[in-house]
């Protein structure tokens, strides 16, 4: 099943889908809800736009994330890689190699048309939990539906996907982002030694930056 999701994103060359989020964070006990319309274009390209909620724009270009938070008047940009180097994100575009590398997969269930995948990756000690992914996919392509990302310390991001358009032409500059005049840019600066949060899980798609 994990062969088929990751061929699922190599034969895809863009993508384009409307989703609904919900956050919930231990010890609050409503969850923050947002939603808007995802973009991906192949291979690593991607831009979260968050109309329902805080508004928020979420832009990966391969290089850098970019998260601007226009109620705050604030752009954070962080190094692409340590942003994505799992998480959520990986899960969400099925990178097989790294899914393979870093989780332990099983099929939890399937209705012949529904199949949901179970994620684990291992904790980073003895006294953390353990990181899971669970990816609904919709047979017989393997196209994700939904997305659940329950982190090391308790909190859950549900995102769900409707209305996938594959395959078609997207904006042009829809990947490229400017900082727009008179708003803060805040840099996280370039490391190797460690990863930073990211989307559904990936702190920007789990929250885009909250």
């Amino acid at each position: 099943m994990l062969s088929c999701y990751g061929e699922f994103w190599r034969n895809t060359t863009t993508l384009a889908a409307d989703f609904s989020q919900a956050v919930h964070v231990p010890g609050i006990e409503e969850p923050v809800r947002t939603g808007g319309r995802f973009y991906f274009a192949a291979p690593d390209q991607f831009r979260w736009d968050y109309t329902a909620g805080e508004r928020q724009t979420v832009v990966g270009d391969g290089t850098s994330l970019w998260i601007h938070q226009h109620e705050l008047e604030q752009v954070y940009r962080l190094d692409y890689r340590r942003a994505f180097g799992g998480g959520g994100l990986v899960a969400l575009m099925g990178n097989t190699d790294l899914l393979e590398s870093r989780y332990r997969s099983e099929v939890l269930e399937s209705d012949g048309q529904l199949v949901t995948l179970h994620l684990e990756k291992a904790p980073v000690s003895e006294h953390a939990a353990a990181e899971t992914v669970e990816v609904v996919l919709r047979q017989p392509d393997c196209r994700p539906v939904s997305l659940q990302l329950t982190d090391a310390v308790g909190s859950v991001t549900r995102m769900e996907l409707a209305g996938l358009e594959l395959d078609t032409v997207l904006a042009e500059g829809l990947f490229h982002f400017e900082v727009p005049a008179g708003v803060d840019l805040i840099e996280q600066p370039d490391a190797s030694d460690s990863e930073a949060a990211s989307p559904a899980g990936t702190g920007a798609e789990g929250g885009a930056g909250r």
